[in-house]
């Protein structure tokens, strides 16, 4: 179980007293029940709801902003204009005809905005939600901004999803882009992560491609990586960054990972 110390080191930020029996009776009841489980559902929560202090989505936007979010829907600072700075006007919109939500009329993309610990969106998950849990959150979307229903939303979708199989595994990656869609964030999910496999006393499991990673941080570190890399096979921004300096500087053509080109020159082939 948790505490409340353990807590606080991982999310600095957080009021860990107001959460800490919330989020472990919720991961009790999901079997987010091993120290790699919870230090992977910690990190991603962290990221998510910013040390659970940020439990809506914020739609404050800028005109740059939202362009640089949105560049297809605001491809110009007339477009985007009307609707920056303006929440409920640019929720409607932009999420309007997705995830269940009706058109802007309707409301909905503001209604089903991000909420909770994992920043559930749109009709469909509040649907869904609302039938699992027996509580209205379609007609109280709002609930999820509780402590108690955000901490038990968040680890019903996370076992709903499959991710303690993916957090079994020690693929922050894959857990990333099935809670994100994307990478969004992954530098920061993987300083939490590391945070929390440290204050929990948990490992990545062995594997052959944590074994070739640690190779190849071990080579890249042999090779002055600056700053040097921690070498226990997580696949960080700092080790992509590694070996892309790597790679320029032994003329490699440009690639994501690890490939043969960086394998052989590193003489781990």
């Amino acid at each position: 179980m948790l505490t409340s110390d353990e807590l606080k080191v991982i999310m600095p930020g957080c009021a860990a007293d107001l959460w800490l029996p919330h989020l472990n009776k919720a991961m009790a009841d999901r079997q987010i029940n091993s120290p790699l489980r919870v230090a992977t559902f910690l990190a991603h929560v962290a990221v998510e709801s910013g040390e659970m202090r940020t439990l809506v989505e914020n739609l404050n936007y800028s005109v740059g902003r939202l362009m640089q979010v949105w560049p297809k829907s605001f491809p110009t600072a007339d477009f985007a204009t009307p609707y920056a700075h303006h929440l409920e006007q640019l929720g409607n919109y932009v999420d309007a005809n997705r995830l269940g939500n009706g058109a802007p009329s309707t409301g909905d993309g503001f209604k089903f905005r991000g909420r909770g610990l994992l920043q559930a969106t749109g009709r469909d998950h509040y649907s869904e939600a609302k039938a699992a849990l027996s509580v209205d959150l379609v007609g109280q979307p709002e609930l999820l901004e509780e402590p108690s229903w955000a901490a038990i939303e968040a680890a019903w979708w996370w076992e709903r999803q499959g991710l303690n199989r993916i957090a079994d595994l020690g693929d922050l990656k894959q857990s990333t882009i099935k809670i994100n869609g994307a990478l969004t964030g992954y530098s920061d999910r993987v300083a939490y992560w590391r945070r929390g496999l440290q204050v929990l006393g948990a490992s990545v499991p062995a594997s052959p491609t944590l074994s070739l990673n640690i190779k190849v941080q071990k080579a890249l570190n042999a090779n002055g990586a600056q700053p040097q890399l921690t070498e226990d096979g997580i696949w960080g921004p700092l080790s992509e960054a590694a070996a892309d300096r790597f790679r320029a500087g032994a003329g490699l053509p440009e690639a994501d990972g690890i490939d043969t080109a960086l394998l052989q020159a590193l003489r781990i082939l």
